[in-house]
């Protein structure tokens, strides 16, 4: 048995000093994800991927801080040539200059959705994390997604649509912000909406308050010396608080910012819609939180460079609603 043993030790003793270079390895492979991985918090952060609850993470299914940290812990089976194709997918991303694909049509799209969908599945935790903070799979739109966008005012109650779609695009121009609060798009909301319901012959629904919180607004205007003459916008942003217009004006909001997502995220709750506007594969315009919403970078540009085209197809669809020769 001694025998056994010596032989054992003389067989193990190369294998240790193998153990402790690919110890080393392991070490520099560790220490290249783990700076990897303080990139993609930064940009996980930034794009708002992280949410602020584990619930409502679950409900988005995007990870935490502390998920991407558990990758660490999955290093060893990563070689360092793996890591080496990582980090260039990550620097190639930000910084290479591909050709744009092209839009494909909407049976394609659907196909190329399903197969996206299975190979995201496939994906090793570390790489399915990295697909989201990815701007690869969000540069472009597809014909489905623009006509997504078209059919958002297929159904609709009141008016409250197409001032929240025009208010949104006309802040988003003159900010060129991603972050938009509730309180500036109510505020542009009323202020676009100021000349159809003064100055224009339109025919509201009974059923759209619009018009008579604007009534309020108007009165509360001629009552206070100081706001005439000034820019409705101007006098909503000054007054907001001390008119609490907020209280008056959200009703406005109860409804319209999750169900003009409906053609991207079928309704079932208020809440559903919240948590699936961040899941990035969503593709929808625009991610909802508490106070604000945060604009999706590809219909950002998209926004930009057909900015009149859209709210001029906007404002036509709303003349039309509101029976506006």
């Amino acid at each position: 048995m001694a025998k056994k043993k010596n032989k054992n030790k003389n067989v193990t003793t190369p294998k240790a000093g193998k153990s402790e270079a690919k110890k080393g390895k392991i070490s520099k492979v560790s220490e290249a994800i783990r700076e990897e991985m303080r990139s993609i918090i930064a940009a996980a952060k930034e794009k708002n991927l992280i949410q602020a609850t584990a619930t409502k993470v679950r409900q988005a299914r995007t990870f935490t801080t502390e998920d991407i940290y558990s990758f660490i812990g999955d290093l060893k089976v990563k070689t360092t040539n793996e890591v080496k194709k990582v980090v260039h997918m990550h620097k190639s991303t930000n910084h290479a200059t591909t050709e744009k694909p092209k839009p494909v049509s909407y049976p394609e799209s659907i196909k190329a959705e399903a197969s996206n969908d299975k190979q995201i599945n496939s994906m090793s935790y570390y790489d399915r994390w990295y697909s989201l903070v990815s701007e690869e799979m969000k540069t472009s739109l597809s014909d489905s997604d623009v006509d997504k966008m078209r059919h958002a005012f297929d159904k609709k109650a009141t008016s409250y649509k197409f001032f929240w779609i025009l208010a949104i695009l006309k802040i988003y121009k003159e900010k060129e912000n991603d972050k938009i609060l509730f309180k500036d798009i109510l505020i542009k909301m009323v202020s676009i909406a100021w000349g159809y319901v003064f100055f224009e012959k339109s025919e509201f629904p009974k059923i759209d308050q619009l018009p008579g919180y604007l009534v309020k607004i108007d009165k509360m205007i001629e009552s206070n010396k100081s706001t005439k003459g000034i820019v409705i916008d101007s006098v909503l942003l000054d007054y907001y608080d001390k008119w609490e217009l907020n209280a008056l004006l959200s009703p406005l909001l109860k409804n319209v910012p999750y169900r003009f997502l409906s053609t991207w995220i079928p309704f079932t709750s208020n809440d559903d819609v919240v948590a699936k506007s961040n899941y990035p594969d969503t593709r929808c315009p625009y991610s909802l939180h508490e106070d604000h919403i945060v604009i999706n970078p590809i219909w950002g540009k998209y926004f930009l460079d057909n900015y009149n085209k859209l709210t001029q197809f906007v404002e036509k669809e709303l003349r039309s609603y509101l029976k506006i020769k």
